[in-house]
């Protein structure tokens, strides 16, 4: 993407070049394989966890807002088998200040398997666990693939 037409980040394109910057990405290792127990490794974003750690503790740490959205974001990732993109659930301040955010892994993430949220579906458990460290008197604005009466009554009965 960094050196495409459209998406070009010329910060980077006019640095390094794409062949080299390929070289690198494809070499750069930020866990051992051999140390990570393969209970972990059913998380599908284990080689990349300690870095998106690393960003998440920075973003629980933003001043908290009297308003937040929660909504989805595709990234796009060009290798198979999903050439389409990876979706990233995120609450964000009015100003796009990202507060908390996690990868979604799909089909059988086991983040929506836990007995007492299954009700709530894939939106209103990315809900929940996107909103576990916000003040109760915050006001959250989702779109209707978050939303259900379910939801809307969990969230006021904590309130």
């Amino acid at each position: 993407m960094y050196f495409a037409g459209q998406t070009r980040v010329s910060g980077i394109a006019e640095k390094i070049s794409r062949d080299r910057y390929r070289t690198i990405r494809n070499n750069w290792k930020l866990v051992d394989d051999d140390k990570i127990p393969d209970a972990e490794k059913k998380d599908k974003f284990w080689k990349v966890k300690p870095m998106t750690n690393m960003i998440l503790n920075c973003c629980l740490l933003n001043p908290k807002n009297k308003n937040v959205s929660i909504d989805e974001q595709m990234t796009r990732y060009q290798i198979k088998p999903n050439p389409c993109g990876m979706k990233i659930f995120v609450v964000a301040a009015p100003d796009g200040l990202s507060l908390n955010f996690f990868f979604y892994q799909g089909r059988g993430d086991p983040f929506v398997e836990e007995d007492h949220l299954q009700s709530l579906g894939v939106g209103g458990t990315a809900v929940v666990k996107l909103t576990w460290n916000l003040p109760t008197e915050v006001s959250i604005y989702m779109d209707r693939f978050f939303t259900s009466m379910h939801l809307l009554d969990l969230l006021h009965s904590e309130a």
